[in-house]
């Protein structure tokens, strides 16, 4: 299986470090464990991960104080999906993106789910990267980054509904095939008009021309 990326999970309980191991190195990935926000700072000091999943509670900080610390790495930090039960937190939600977090998951939420959110997350870290939206980062602002949060959710739908219709969990009645079929294709079609938004001068390229332009 090809190696999809590495992935540091910061979180002191031992279930659910057994657990996403499991989940994540089944999928394809590298996964490491850290139990502490000076733990997790220390590492990236050293070491690239693709991703972080950040538990909101640790034992020597919370999540919030955690991206604060974690601003002081400069640039090129990896993406950070926050989990936490704490819903009373979700009032403070555009605090956290405005420190850097990518994506914020409320427990309890399926396996496919969070599998699903990481790698399209490290699949637009890894764009970006290369470039394929640079032209965009001299105009960051509220609108731009709505579109890319529609964009990682019509993509994370697009993933389980490919799933479903792949029969991972089961067989479809006709209805429900059709159903399904009607989601991932208006998720592809989303994408697409949310790309042309990010990138509009691709709109009038060829699929060719965009791969030899993004390549």
């Amino acid at each position: 299986m090809a190696d999809k990326g590495y992935i540091l999970l910061v979180d002191d309980d031992d279930n659910m470090g057994l657990i996403a191991r499991r989940v994540f190195t089944r999928a394809g990935f590298r996964f490491e464990v850290v139990k502490t926000g000076q733990e997790a700072l220390e590492f990236l000091r050293t070491r690239s991960p693709d991703l972080v999943m950040l538990d909101y509670m640790l034992p020597d900080m919370n999540g919030e104080e955690f991206l604060r610390h974690y601003q002081e790495l400069g640039p090129g930090r990896p993406p950070i999906v926050m989990l936490t039960c704490r819903a009373d937190k979700n009032d403070r939600i555009e605090d956290y993106f405005s420190l850097g977090l990518s994506a914020f998951l409320v427990k309890p939420f399926g396996h496919r789910e969070l599998v699903a959110v990481v790698e399209n997350l490290i699949q637009r870290a890894r764009m970006d990267r290369r470039g394929i939206s640079a032209d965009l980062r001299l105009q960051r602002g509220p609108q731009r980054e709505l579109v890319e949060d529609l964009q990682l959710t019509a993509q994370s739908l697009e993933a389980l509904a490919r799933s479903l219709l792949a029969g991972g969990d089961g067989e479809l009645s006709e209805r429900q095939r059709l159903t399904v079929s009607a989601i991932y294709n208006g998720c592809r079609r989303l994408q697409k008009l949310l790309g042309e938004l990010v990138n509009p001068a691709d709109s009038n390229r060829t699929p060719a021309e965009q791969m030899e332009l993004h390549g």
